[in-house]
């Protein structure tokens, strides 16, 4: 469980690095099953290792998976930083081709006073000059978030330099992590990663705290309905034999969300 200093600078800055969360044969495990669930949500055709490419829903199509995330290791520390009746975003798997660049996932600002947190898992080692995720602390706060907006058009031209410097010339925090490691991190904040090279992967695993009211209630609506993927209900979660696994999709049905069918 994470300590108060944890909490603390979770609070301040944002983000916090886990080191040595899972066994190595715990990660051989994982790395094995993220592999088969990329073939299978790939219809078995390979990787070309030339594109960035991305797989949603990843982790509800397969039951060792599904486990990790509701692990007391990784749900615990979100459970302490959201509070009580965390609701389930979704899970994505990604394997990249050189950098990303600096982004928010708050949806457009869409999160503003409401906010979500992102698990991230890197399965192979990830360094400052390997394309490890970098993080621009404190750029969760509003504040400091709406200064940086002009880092968006970077995605779509990486040579512009709207703070006189390049993308990966920006100040930001290296999250340098091995396989056991984890990421958590506010989604609200700026990250980017850069300097990698081809093959990199991650899991990712998004969490909302309960709606304190209609207007958070709101914004998740807008973010289901602005999104293809988010907040959605594998149908395997509401037949699980867990009721922390249960109880994550219980507001996203009450809410009316979509159930995928056959995950």
């Amino acid at each position: 469980m994470l300590t108060s200093g944890q909490i603390a600078h979770f609070e301040t800055f944002g983000f916090l690095v886990l080191r040595q969360v899972f066994s190595q044969a715990e990660v051989s495990s994982i790395q094995s099953e993220f592999d088969a669930v990329w073939s299978e949500a790939s219809g078995g055709r390979p990787w070309s290792g030339e594109t960035t490419e991305s797989r949603q829903p990843f982790c509800e199509m397969s039951p060792p998976l599904t486990k990790l995330f509701a692990d007391d290791r990784v749900f615990g520390p979100v459970e302490q930083l959201l509070g009580a009746n965390v609701i389930w975003g979704a899970s994505g798997a990604t394997r990249y081709v050189g950098d990303s660049g600096w982004h928010a996932d708050d949806y457009n600002g869409l999160l503003d006073t409401y906010r979500a947190i992102k698990v991230v898992m890197y399965l192979e080692p990830v360094e400052k000059d390997t394309g490890c995720l970098r993080i621009i602390p404190g750029s969760h706060h509003r504040s400091f978030n709406q200064d940086l907006r002009p880092l968006d058009q970077q995605h779509s031209d990486p040579s512009l330099m709207p703070f006189s410097v390049l993308g990966h010339d920006t100040p930001g925090f290296p999250m340098e992590t091995h396989p056991a490691d984890l990421i958590i991190f506010d989604a609200r904040a700026y990250h980017g990663a850069f300097g990698g090279g081809p093959g990199r992967s991650n899991m990712q695993l998004l969490y909302f705290p309960e709606p304190a009211g209609d207007e958070d209630a709101g914004t998740l609506r807008q973010i289901y309905h602005r999104t293809k993927y988010i907040l959605r209900i594998a149908e395997s979660f509401l037949n699980s034999d867990s009721p922390r696994v249960r109880r994550l999709v219980a507001k996203n049905l009450e809410l009316g969300f979509d159930i995928i069918k056959g995950v």
